[in-house]
């Protein structure tokens, strides 16, 4: 049999994601395409790879929209 399931974690940073999952054998988890690196191996989702590309003409489905907030009414430099 394999090694004991590892209680889920959640975390607010893909940094911090990026970091575990890089350095925690086993672990399986998302984080933006911009934290992926050579540490990290981007997993395939019904054989359509997880790429900009595929975002845009819409092959990959997994995508959440993001959300900025400013406190106050934003500037030109915003």
């Amino acid at each position: 049999e394999g090694a004991k399931a590892v209680k889920a974690q959640e975390q607010d940073s893909n940094g911090t994601v990026q970091k575990i999952v890089s350095t925690t054998p086993g672990t399986i988890s998302y984080l933006a395409f911009s934290y992926v690196n050579s540490k990290l191996k981007a997993l395939s989702v019904n054989n359509v790879k997880p790429t900009d590309a595929n975002v845009t003409t819409n092959k990959w489905k997994i995508w959440s929209y993001e959300h900025m907030y400013t406190k106050g009414q934003p500037n030109k430099a915003t």
